[in-house]
């Protein structure tokens, strides 16, 4: 997570909901969510996430940011891999 991205995220926090990063409209990582948001998160189930939740709101607020970094995502050797390509490659 680029550390400018996540200052501001803390900064924009405040009342919302929840605050997550976008990049060319695609919401990526962290999101940042508030204290009120716990019971919510606590009642997801299995792999749910909090994706459809945080949608339904219209409390969440969006950073938006050029820094593609955000939109990755690595849970499995493959993401990892992919990644390792991505840094490899030139240009």
């Amino acid at each position: 997570v680029p550390h400018a991205v996540a200052v501001q995220l803390a900064a924009m926090l405040g009342e919302n909901f929840a605050v997550l990063p976008r990049c060319n409209g695609r919401p990526g990582h962290p999101v940042l969510l508030s204290s009120r948001a716990f019971a919510d998160i606590a009642r997801l189930e299995g792999d749910e996430g909090a994706g459809r939740l945080l949608r339904q709101r219209d409390d969440v607020a969006f950073l938006d940011s050029t820094d593609e970094g955000i939109v990755l995502d690595v849970d499995r050797a493959e993401d990892m891999a992919r990644l390792e390509q991505r840094i490899d490659k030139p240009g």
